[in-house]
């Protein structure tokens, strides 16, 4: 006697999908119930499509993205608005999302290649170049030269000492996408930027690189980048105090509109590597505007803290501020 299944194929198939496409991500994200992560928290580590069934709907008011990228909404099934968290930490929602999370799930996870196998050293030492592809991928070498175990990433990770094969880097190469590597989890302290390219050294960032960033995901020029200042210079600016936190690179003249790269009132410190720039706490550097020269602002006063909208650099620098002069 035949028996028929009263499953639809459609339904076995779509969760056999969903099952494979889960166990590709394994990141993890914790809600806090208060701002500055106090209060009662939830940590997900899979999709969570309605937060009603753990009793933490409408509650987070700041998070935590260890890693992955998680989309999170204010609606049940991702639906209503919808917002995109790199890893970092989020003291504060914008008021969009504030007490109103119902759903998040991850849309990008991390990938390990195994270690290479190290051949002797050639007797030629200049090195192939390396191809710029549309595809962000980086691969981390534990020592100079490109030599020892090797991991291989194609999205932000903020907390590398996570991947069991990882043990430090001393060497990259950059095949697409521009990276951040930076000496402390979650994108703080010594950081630097590299474009596709073949990087034997890391220079003073030897041994110590701790998180990674993929700042711009698109394709860049043929060949090997370094990362020197612009002649324009550079400013970066970061959403929490002491350099912690999100940050933005700006290397171009001027940056009318931070909402274009959604950082629009959220700088709480900033870093200048070059250069003097004046920020205003409108857009098209309008409102009130101060000029900063050369240096490191850990804490950046109430004039212009959480308030800048636009950045622009300066060649008058009459009245510039520095860090010696700066409180």
């Amino acid at each position: 006697m035949r028996t028929e299944s009263n499953v639809p194929w459609r339904v076995l198939l779509g969760a056999a999908l969903a099952l494979v496409a889960s166990s590709a991500l394994a990141g993890e994200i914790t809600l806090y119930e208060h701002r500055d992560f106090n209060g009662n928290t939830l940590t997900v580590r899979r999709a969570a499509p309605d937060l009603e069934r753990t009793g933490f709907n409408d509650t987070a008011s700041s998070i935590i993205v260890r890693e992955g990228v998680w989309e999170v909404c204010t609606d049940p099934f991702y639906r209503g608005n919808c917002t995109r968290l790199q890893p970092g930490e989020y003291t504060r929602l914008e008021p969009a999302l504030h007490d109103r999370v119902a759903s998040v799930r991850e849309i990008v996870g991390v990938s390990v290649a195994p270690p290479p196998v190290v051949a002797p050293a050639p007797v030629v030492t200049v090195p192939a170049p390396v191809v710029a592809s549309a595809e962000a991928r980086i691969v981390l070498y534990e020592q100079p030269g490109l030599a020892g175990p090797a991991v291989e990433l194609r999205v932000t990770n903020g907390k590398l000492d996570r991947i069991p094969a990882y043990s430090g880097a001393g060497a990259a190469i950059v095949y697409g996408g521009t990276w951040r590597l930076c000496t402390r989890d979650y994108y703080r302290g010594q950081c630097a930027d590299f474009g596709p390219g073949r990087y034997d050294s890391l220079g003073a960032l030897n041994g110590r690189i701790s998180s990674a960033e993929l700042v711009s995901p698109g394709p860049a020029p043929v060949g090997v980048i370094t990362t020197p200042v612009p002649a324009e210079g550079r400013v970066v600016l970061y959403e929490a105090p002491d350099f912690g936190g999100q940050s933005l690179v700006i290397d171009r003249r001027e940056l009318p509109n931070l909402e274009w790269m959604g950082f629009m009132d959220r700088a709480a410190s900033m870093r200048i590597d070059a250069g003097y720039w004046m920020v205003c706490t409108d857009t098209r550097f309008q409102g009130q505007c101060r000029t900063f020269g050369p240096g490191e602002y850990p804490r950046l006063t109430r004039d212009v803290d959480r308030r800048i909208a636009s950045v622009r650099r300066v060649y008058d620098v009459y009245g510039a501020v520095s860090p010696s002069t700066y409180r």
